[in-house]
């Protein structure tokens, strides 16, 4: 579980563990994590927790709330991040964090770079070019044309306009997307 510990010149003053999704932090004794200091505004900052990861979020405090000595508005925490606020500081501890990355990294499996597995590849993607050849439905005879004509080139698309101002002229279709009409226009 997830603790902000508050600190003043060093010495600790509070411990907060981070069993509920929202800490709001402030003057105010309305807040969560309460700081009676000028230099704090009412309602300064918010952690939320959603999972296993904690964000802060400052409330548009008049002397900003920093981490890591950074100013921010919006924020990831990290094990061991500090947050300062006003003259105070919050130090986000995790281990639990740490431990679960340590642990999905020891159940990751290293593959060796090897003509062995590169074999293995190979054949798999010919048996999965064999199974999608024999289960493509062919297309209709009016509709089937080759992609590419005789000399090797691929075959261009077109765009016919079939009313309007325009009406009989043919568009190439070259680019992977081709816009119609006015930008932003629908």
């Amino acid at each position: 579980m997830a603790r902000l510990i508050l600190s003043l010149d060093g010495q600790v003053l509070a411990e907060y563990n981070m069993n509920k999704e929202r800490y709001t932090v402030g003057r105010l004794a309305d807040n969560d994590i309460r700081i009676d200091n000028a230099a704090v505004s009412g309602h300064h900052s918010l952690v939320i927790n959603i999972l296993n990861d904690s964000f802060l979020e400052d409330l548009n405090s008049t002397n900003g709330t920093y981490v890591n000595g950074k100013l921010i508005k919006k924020h990831a925490l990290q094990n061991g991040d500090v947050i300062t606020v006003g003259h105070h500081q919050l130090r986000f501890v995790d281990q639990q964090g740490v431990e679960a990355d340590a642990d999905e990294f020891e159940k990751t499996m290293v593959l060796q770079p090897g003509s062995q597995s590169g074999d293995k590849m190979a054949s798999a993607h010919r048996a999965i070019e064999a199974a999608v050849s024999q289960e493509t439905v062919r297309p209709r005879a009016a509709a089937a044309r080759p992609a590419t004509d005789s000399g090797g080139e691929v075959a261009v698309a077109k765009l016919q306009v079939l009313s309007g101002a325009f009406a009989g002229r043919e568009l190439e279709l070259k680019k992977a997307l081709t816009t119609l009409g006015r930008p932003g226009v629908q």
